[in-house]
């Protein structure tokens, strides 16, 4: 952890549930978020809370404040958000960044 600047008050570890991330995560995998990277780094998996869920996405910035959520698995459409959505949770948004996905562990 010391390694790659991760500090333990600012991780927490949470269960995979479905197959959205699959073949890069599975359900049942754990993975450990980092709640202190809530910077959007295009490209990264995050753990995003919206619309009344917890879902573990890749983010692809767009122009125009908007932004992709991609599952890895292609049967799961992206889901398309624009700036009305990406407000602040303080400001009533409907999409809050929990953390970046820095780990992950897959039981055989």
């Amino acid at each position: 952890m010391e390694r790659r600047n991760l500090k333990p008050q600012n991780l927490a570890v949470i269960t995979v549930k479905g197959d959205s991330m699959e073949p890069d995560l599975f359900d049942g995998d754990r993975i450990v978020i980092d709640r202190s990277q809530t910077r959007l780094d295009d490209g990264s998996i995050y753990a995003v809370h919206f619309s009344d869920g917890l879902f573990v996405k890749r983010i692809q910035r767009l122009p125009g404040d908007r932004v992709l959520l991609i599952s890895s698995n292609s049967r799961y459409s992206q889901i398309h958000l624009d700036h009305t959505d990406l407000v602040s949770d303080l400001d009533g948004g409907s999409f809050k960044i929990v953390g970046r996905v820095v780990a992950s562990m897959h039981e055989w």
